[in-house]
């Protein structure tokens, strides 16, 4: 099978190539959406097929590909790459791996429903570049309705659909049913022991006492929200440590110096990027964190963080809270640090650590996540034997 993947600079990529390099039988080629004159960032050990940009669906390298290709996966829906899946001749395979970013906005209220009231305020001042419908002005806005009109028109052709979470599946089906007609097969971005396990202790989390604070600079974080329900409680020596490295650097430079003057000295920011296991190492130092997105995001962070016996806050209307909970995990709800529970803070029992250990295995095993690539594969030959996908 020839699987053609079309790909950002984004770090989960390596990981999902170390997978697919595995499987029998597979040949992958990797086409890079990015100025071939802008260094590679997360992906440089990536042996690339060609890097294209935002005319490649109307290029003879285009036909080329796809006379080779089988099926093609997109990482991550964006808009050059709706484009070419419009393009994509009808009996190739096309596979939608989403990341969550990539359709929150598609859902009722957009991804303003996402934002907490200062968060959406302090967008709302930077007038931060093409965010949702409401934070949006003039051409700005005529740009996003026209990039969601091909976007929308690229989602019919999809065959398979793929989010970190089957529940997403469920809320985008029902949000875009008029367009969306895709069956749901799993696809992994990390496993138990290439995602969670890397720069892990003796000791887990127990050997610190910091507090984790998000997980990239992106609003969907609710950072200032979260910053506030801290400063509510009694903090003690703990440090607030806020990873800042990955995102938008506007945000990023905006909501520092809010951190600061929130949480003072305590407030910790992580501000360059720096190697997995160092960083891991850095956050297995905080026994507890909160992640304080409305929407499936940082799973990974949270995968680790609880291998490591951290106790998990979530805000309830996010999906993964009840993904979680439904299967029978230790996390708790954001709410609880609003209403200042001293009991708040106290670390999970070697008990309830080693069940949601046993959770995590149950779905992110490496053998479990070579089975879901495998099942894919299998899907796509059956769908393949069809006559008109």
């Amino acid at each position: 099978m020839n699987i053609l993947h079309l790909v950002t600079d984004e770090k989960f990529i390596l990981f999902f190539n170390n997978i697919f390099s595995d499987l029998p039988n597979v040949k992958n080629r990797y086409l890079v959406q990015s100025d071939v004159n802008q260094p590679l960032k997360y992906i440089k050990r990536l042996n690339a097929w060609r890097y294209i940009d935002k005319y490649y669906y109307l290029s003879s390298l285009m036909k080329e590909d796809m006379d080779w290709a089988d099926c093609v996966i997109i990482h991550c829906m964006t808009f050059n790459s709706a484009r070419i899946i419009s393009n994509i001749p009808p009996h190739i395979v096309k596979i939608w791996s989403g990341w969550g970013r990539d359709y929150y906005y598609l859902m009722p209220g957009g991804e303003a429903g996402l934002l907490g009231d200062e968060t959406a305020s302090l967008l709302e001042s930077l007038v931060y570049q093409g965010f949702s419908y409401p934070l949006l002005k003039g051409t700005r806005y005529l740009k996003k309705l026209i990039q969601n009109y091909f976007i929308k028109d690229a989602i019919k052709h999809i065959n398979l659909f793929s989010s970190p979470i089957k529940n997403d599946f469920y809320l985008i089906k029902k949000s875009i049913s008029d367009v969306f007609n895709a069956e749901y097969i799993q696809l992994n971005y990390g496993s138990i022991e290439q995602t969670f396990l890397p720069g892990s202790q003796p000791g887990g989390t127990s050997l610190g006492q910091n507090i984790l604070v998000g997980n990239s600079a992106t609003p969907a974080n609710n950072h200032v929200e979260a910053f506030r329900l801290l400063a509510k409680n009694k903090l003690g020596n703990r440090k607030i440590i806020t990873p800042l490295s990955y995102g938008d650097p506007k945000y990023k430079d905006a909501i520092i110096p809010i951190g600061m003057e929130i949480l003072g000295n305590k407030f910790y920011p992580i501000k360059d990027f720096i190697p997995l296991e160092q960083y891991n190492k850095l956050i297995l130092k905080c026994p507890i964190v909160i992640m304080n997105h409305r929407r499936q995001q940082a799973l990974g962070n949270i995968g680790a963080m609880l291998y490591g016996g951290a106790k998990i806050f979530l805000d309830e209307i996010n999906p993964l809270y009840h993904f979680f909970k439904e299967n029978g995990a230790y996390v708790y709800s954001t709410r609880l640090l609003d209403e200042c529970l001293p009991e708040a803070f106290n670390p999970l029992n070697e008990l309830k650590i080693e069940k949601n250990k046993a959770i995590l295995r149950k779905f992110w095993r490496h053998d479990i996540v070579m089975n879901n690539a495998q099942v894919f594969v299998d899907k796509v030959n059956e769908l393949m034997d069809r006559d008109n996908i």
